[in-house]
């Protein structure tokens, strides 16, 4: 292990030893809480449709579930995000015609969003279940949840009215609070987001966020900083990455915690700590697979609290969304998000 910073090496509580790897644990559970009786002609669904996501192809694959859904006899009332942050505000309106679900349509950046209008909308509790199609360019999420993104099995999953409770992520940064479905980042991650969404690519998901990855490792620049799960020191040094996943796979299908689960109340912690740059270019390609925890500089943990310290300002990623305030911390929010399954 390279020497870490000096200004760092007074953390007693940091093992001087790598945390044993993850036991293997079930790869997804869930509780279903819905009765799944199924909606009825006399209820309304609400649907928030990103008409950009997925390079443009959002808007037809909604239409193709919408017409699905209209043949049920369930009333569909969608609406379109017209910018960033748009279908964020979207959701506190429908809100107030109370709404049977909310349907997103779109990526994950789409439903970042409009989990963060529920959560400040005060639907904690999870009182409106969401329901979600997929059409974006990582799609993550429907790999960390299992679910079909067929048309078919999409409708059905709405109408069924069947609901589960997952986890959110909450980070609080020095301006706000915001909550995330899928993990929250900062380091090289914010890099790769930030290269692949300037880069315009209408390549496959995994392609344009792989190309993104290898300019993004190409202008590395570790940062001191120091990572505490629950109160325990679990890395102190320089390092590349901090994430705390609640999900398995990031970045168009890199399995960065490889035994995440959303629904165990827990915070899966992985610290990519003093790489060399051709280390990085080799490593990068284990991620996939989730083997780079085996290398000696992967550093990982569980918890429901991660305590983040840094020598200086780096970008905060939030399921694939980008933020510039400073934050120092995350944490578990058990069950507070109910998805129609």
């Amino acid at each position: 292990m390279r020497a870490r910073a000096s200004w760092l090496s007074s953390c007693g509580s940091c093992s001087a030893k790598r945390p044993a790897p993850f036991r293997a644990l079930r790869w997804f559970s869930i509780t279903q809480t819905g009765k799944g009786a199924g909606f009825t002609a006399s209820m309304v669904i609400a649907a928030i449709v990103n008409p950009a996501a997925g390079n443009g192809r959002s808007e037809a694959r909604w239409a193709r579930v919408e017409r699905l859904l209209d043949r049920s006899g369930v009333t569909v009332r969608a609406v379109r995000s017209e910018g960033p942050g748009h279908a964020e505000q979207l959701v506190g309106e429908l809100l107030k015609r109370r709404p049977a679900a909310i349907i997103a349509a779109g990526g994950d950046g789409t439903f970042h969003e409009v989990v963060n209008g529920l959560y400040a909308a005060g639907n904690g509790d999870a009182t409106v279940p969401l329901g979600l199609v997929y059409a974006g360019t990582g799609m993550d999420l429907s790999r960390n949840l299992r679910m079909s993104r067929a048309t078919e099995s999409t409708a059905q999953r709405i109408l069924s009215g069947r609901s589960a409770r997952v986890d959110l992520g909450a980070c609080e940064t020095t301006t706000r609070r915001r909550v995330f479905v899928n993990f929250g980042e900062t380091g090289i991650g914010a890099a790769v987001v930030a290269r692949e969404a300037s880069m315009h690519s209408h390549l496959p998901g995994r392609l344009s966020f792989l190309f993104a990855a290898l300019h993004a490792c190409a202008a590395s620049q570790p940062v001191d900083g120091r990572v505490l799960v629950d109160g325990a020191c679990l890395y102190a040094g320089r390092l590349l990455s901090v994430v705390a996943a609640n999900g398995r796979f990031f970045g168009g299908g890199m399995k960065i915690a490889p035994v995440a689960n959303m629904a165990d109340g827990l915070l899966d912690v992985v610290v990519l700590g003093d790489f060399s740059r051709p280390e990085l270019f080799t490593q990068i390609w284990k991620i996939y697979p989730g083997l780079h925890v085996e290398h000696p500089q992967v550093f990982t943990a569980r918890g429901s609290t991660v305590s983040i310290q840094l020598s200086r300002p780096t970008q905060l990623d939030l399921d694939g969304e980008l933020y510039e305030d400073r934050f120092h911390s995350f944490q578990i929010l058990p069950g507070a998000l109910r998805v129609l399954v």
